[in-house]
């Protein structure tokens, strides 16, 4: 448009301009943080409008809004405990709108020091002991994880569910930023193979017993009628069956088992010998002259042992046998032979089930006339 004025020609212009509000930006609430050992990203809250960029001390991804602790430069004191603040820090969200137009908002961050987790050193226990308890770490109300996959807030492991090896127990206490961990382990041994050997039985009479073929050697012995080294006194012990006991501890995990046996003392038969003839005494008077060879002092040309009180029934068989002379005439596996000369005559009774024997002398003196 044209217009003339005070005889001066001017010329008119129009523009429109137009002023855009700034973007509302909300970077949210003050947050308070560990500065946590076992640190990891921390992801700030969804800030407004979407779309904006994070920057400050700590900010290690500006579009996702990801902090860390550790990637500060605060210099965070050593002796600092649980629940003092240790560093502050400032950060801001940033947005810029579609005319260009650009706001922001900061929110502030307390970083304070988290409670410190101790756990037990690693230790050893035998699967035996079925539960192992763990002990001396602090604080407690915390939870542990065994190998990754078991977690429990009891502080009691079922070794059975456990089985033998080494494990891996994580403690963690606290949760989010200031969830911190601490890791032990924990070697449950097995439970050492004992065989202690077979039964057996042995007779009162017989000489001790030197215990073998029980595996692994190192371990003591007890029980009735035997010493710490396996030696077995069957007299010691008497008549009946004994639980021997066979036990060994792992000199490297201190871990024991035991294994038993069962060990039979069989009695001896019993020996009972008289002598049937007009002699008195133990022993059976005879009398030979030296013309003729068997002319008893006696009533009778011979005479006939009596051993009926020593043990009979069908488990027992007997023998008869002469030492220094003598002459059985008969019954020889019986318990009433016949003799008819002087000598030492034996007799030998066996236990056929049991294997037990005895035995017993007795004399038959002859004089001259």
């Amino acid at each position: 448009m044209g217009a003339t004025r005070n005889n001066q020609c001017y010329d008119i212009d129009t523009i429109t301009t137009l002023v855009s509000p700034l973007p509302i930006v909300d970077a949210g609430l003050d947050f308070i943080v560990c500065h946590n050992p076992n640190s990891n990203n921390i992801i700030l809250p969804q800030a407004n409008p979407i779309g904006g960029l994070w920057s400050g001390n700590g900010i290690v991804n500006d579009t996702l809004g990801i902090f860390r602790t550790d990637s500060t430069n605060i210099l965070y004191p050593n002796n600092a405990t649980s629940g003092d603040t240790i560093g502050q820090i400032f950060l801001t969200y940033t947005f810029v709108g579609s005319l260009g137009c650009s706001n922001n908002d900061t929110i502030a961050g307390t970083i304070i020091q988290p409670v410190e987790v101790i756990t037990p050193p690693l230790d050893t226990v035998c699967l035996s002991e079925n539960t192992y308890t763990l002990s001396n770490y602090t604080p407690s109300g915390g939870t542990w994880t065994i190998n990754d996959t078991l977690t429990q807030v009891t502080n009691t492991l079922s070794l059975s569910t456990l089985g033998t090896g080494l494990h891996t127990i994580i403690y963690s206490f606290g949760d989010s930023t200031c969830q911190v961990l601490d890791t032990t382990s924990l070697f449950v041994a097995p439970i050492p193979t004992i065989e202690a050997g077979m039964n057996f039985s042995i007779c009162l009479n017989s000489e001790n017993e030197t215990l073998s073929n029980y595996t692994p050697i190192g371990g003591i012995w007890s029980g009735i009628g035997v010493d710490s080294t396996g030696v077995f006194s069957p007299s010691q012990a008497g008549i009946g069956s004994f639980k021997l006991v066979y036990s060994y501890t792992d000199t490297n995990t201190l871990c024991s088992s035991y294994d038993t046996l069962m060990a039979t003392v069989n009695d001896i038969p019993a020996i009972s010998i008289s002598t049937v003839s007009a002699c008195s005494g133990d022993s059976v008077q005879l009398s030979r002259s030296l013309s003729n060879d068997f002319t008893l002092n006696c009533l009778l040309p011979q005479t006939q042992i009596d051993a009926t009180n020593s043990s009979q029934g069908a488990n027992f068989s007997y023998q008869w046998t002469t030492i220094n002379g003598g002459t059985l005439v008969d019954g020889m596996t019986t318990l009433n032979p016949t003799v008819d000369s002087a000598g030492t005559y034996e007799l030998l009774v066996t236990n056929d089930q049991s294997g037990c024997t005895a035995t017993a002398q007795v004399l038959v003196n002859e004089t001259f006339t």
